[in-house]
């Protein structure tokens, strides 16, 4: 037991001095592809699932989950991409200017993606009110979730 504590130990400190020499946007540039990938994963099962399964509740579902990854984080451990800008404020006192994070000419990229999913989110809620009569389930079932890649 002693032993698997100090090598957890060492492990531990090997890692806080290996992440110190990677430049920390990096690991905000891997946290915005993984949730980006997450949501366009689900975007495009949502439209398998409309187009081919004709489970229209389930397709509105699971694209209702695609759009929740394009949100912007309120705190770091929540669902949604990085901020596209950083909160720190530049090195002088009397600046007002926040310094640009690595994300933000991919701004209206992603306001764009967005726009474009809730406008076929809308589209297909209409379209299942008026045609289908789907029930829409409140939350993802099991079978309407993608299994995490490992």
């Amino acid at each position: 037991q002693q032993q698997q504590q100090q090598q957890h130990h060492t492990s531990k400190e090997e890692f806080l001095y290996l992440k110190k020499r990677v430049d920390e946007s990096f690991f905000t540039l891997l946290q915005f592809q993984s949730t980006l990938q997450k949501s366009l994963s689900a975007y495009f099962y949502a439209r398998h699932t409309w187009d081919t399964q004709k489970q229209y509740g389930l397709a509105i579902a699971i694209l209702n989950d695609a759009l929740t990854y394009l949100n912007v984080q309120s705190t770091p451990t929540s669902r949604g991409i990085p901020s596209l800008l950083d909160n720190t404020s530049s090195s002088s006192p009397f600046s007002s200017k926040q310094k640009s994070s690595p994300l933000a000419n991919l701004s209206k990229d992603i306001t764009n993606a967005k726009h474009h999913m809730m406008l076929v989110l809308r589209t297909w809620e209409k379209d299942n009110s008026r045609v289908y009569f789907d029930k829409v389930p409140l939350t993802l079932p099991i079978e309407g979730r993608l299994p995490d890649g490992s």
